[in-house]
């Protein structure tokens, strides 16, 4: 069953997103665990530890990076962009099975409580 949070809007739990984040400034991709008026919750990885974060998977290698749960408070968050292919280039998500062959879904979910 649908809320209507989900019927209207792509950005419902579940979706992967990039979140724009200011002081200090990041960016991190993951799964979107919730979308509230205080903030955001991600499960997901700083985007620059994304390809040490996809080598320790399809290498069996530890790389000490592993996704974590985090909520952002709303005045860190400059944008939230949907994780999607442009112009060609592969979605985040799209670079995650092609590399591994799994659902970045099921990866982010890995060792979650």
């Amino acid at each position: 069953m649908t809320t209507p949070l989900e019927a209207t809007t792509p950005f419902a739990p579940g979706a992967l997103v990039i979140l724009y984040l200011s002081e200090p400034r990041e960016k991190v991709w993951g799964v979107l665990t919730g979308l509230e008026p205080a903030g955001v919750s991600i499960r997901g990885v700083d985007l620059d530890s994304f390809g040490d974060w996809l080598r320790g998977l399809s290498d069996s290698a530890e790389s000490g990076v592993s996704p974590s749960s985090v909520f952002f408070p709303l005045r860190r968050v400059e944008k939230i962009l949907l994780d999607e292919e442009a112009q060609g280039v592969p979605s985040f998500s799209r670079q995650c099975q092609m590399r591994t062959g799994e659902a970045p879904g099921r990866l982010l979910a890995r060792g979650a409580a």
